[in-house]
């Protein structure tokens, strides 16, 4: 459950769960829905800008498709991957897409950011930066968000261990996966680690 004193949120889900169709439905309540503030800044971010791309893919579908969203005047630019608020709660309001470079999330200043897909992710540097740069506001949140990373070193291990060890309120962590003694093929389990 999201409240105001959550930071980051990390979801570990495996794939065809819709990972990307949640993001996108943040990316709109903190573009211009109950999360948006005057002046946001949203970042979906993933190694690479094509990965990035599906969710701004996504949001672009679901805020044309919805006549309602009209009254919100977001101006979208495919070609950059860019949205902006231009009236409502959220009026002026940026939405952009980061490759997975950490000099494209320098200087940014993000009231919401998701790290799509970071169990892939080749170091923690994207990651760090956005998380630094999340203290430039009184209120920012941040997810990560992936399949299970291949090994307990990599970053999104990492986080999900610390905040389960460091038992952080201000980090929410669902974790869904088979257990060590699961037997991978059968149904139940099947059932159980795959919720959409």
């Amino acid at each position: 459950v999201y409240s105001g004193d959550v930071r980051l949120a990390v979801s570990s889900v495996a794939r065809g769960n819709g990972k990307t169709g949640l993001i996108a439905g943040l990316v709109c309540c903190h573009l211009f829905g109950p999360e948006a503030e005057p002046r946001g800044e949203i970042y979906s971010a993933a190694c690479s800008a094509k990965q990035a791309a599906l969710v701004f893919a996504e949001v672009e579908a679901i805020v044309r498709a919805v006549p309602e969203f009209k009254q919100f005047r977001v101006k979208t630019s495919t070609f950059y991957k860019t949205m902006e608020a231009g009236a409502g709660p959220g009026e002026g309001t940026v939405y952009g897409v980061l490759p997975g470079d950490k000099e494209a999330a320098h200087g940014l200043a993000p009231s919401l950011w998701i790290y799509d897909e970071l169990g892939i992710a080749p170091n923690r540097q994207l990651l760090d930066a956005l998380q630094t740069a999340s203290g430039k506001r009184t209120r920012s949140l941040g997810i990560a968000i992936s399949t299970q990373a291949s090994d307990d070193r990599h970053p999104f291990s990492q986080l999900i261990d610390d905040a389960v060890k460091n038992n952080d309120p201000s980090i929410v962590v669902q974790l869904i996966a088979a257990g060590v003694d699961d037997d991978p093929f059968a149904a139940e389990t099947i059932r159980r680690v795959n919720p959409a």
